[in-house]
């Protein structure tokens, strides 16, 4: 059977006006393409959490709003000598309410803090995902 998970594509982060970004993020599954995008500042890991929450705005769409996401923590920070992006998310589906811990490890030889934060939050929904969209929650 075939995964039911979303794809991280791209993330792009462009400056907008006196220090606030955009950043947008792509995900895919399927053939269909996900994009969404988010405004915000763009002083230290604030784009790191526009990141995360333009990823869970795609695994809304991507659920047919079957699933409210919301960030709730993120951190990046250094665990054993290695960068990591770290995140909380609390997810809603059919009256439930659950929280899903996501993290991602920054490769020595890779700065990509941003692509960090979309695969943290993948990391967190995409198995719970995969359940709603088969039918089995």
């Amino acid at each position: 059977m075939t995964s039911i998970r979303l794809r991280f594509d791209e993330v792009k982060q462009e400056p907008v006006k006196d220090g606030t970004c955009r950043v947008s993020v792509q995900c895919s599954h399927d053939g269909r393409v996900f994009v969404a995008q988010r405004e915000g500042a763009a002083a230290g890991d604030a784009p790191l959490g526009l990141a995360a929450t333009a990823t869970l705005e795609i695994i809304e769409a991507f659920t047919d709003s079957k699933i409210r996401c919301t960030l709730e923590e993120f951190e990046r920070t250094t665990a054993f000598g290695r960068d990591l992006i770290v995140l909380l998310v609390r997810l809603e589906h059919s009256g439930n309410r659950v929280q899903l811990f996501g993290s991602c490890r920054i490769n020595a030889n890779d700065s990509d803090f941003l692509g960090g934060s979309v695969r943290a939050t993948l990391d967190a929904t995409n198995r719970y995902v995969e359940f709603v969209q088969k039918g089995q929650l």
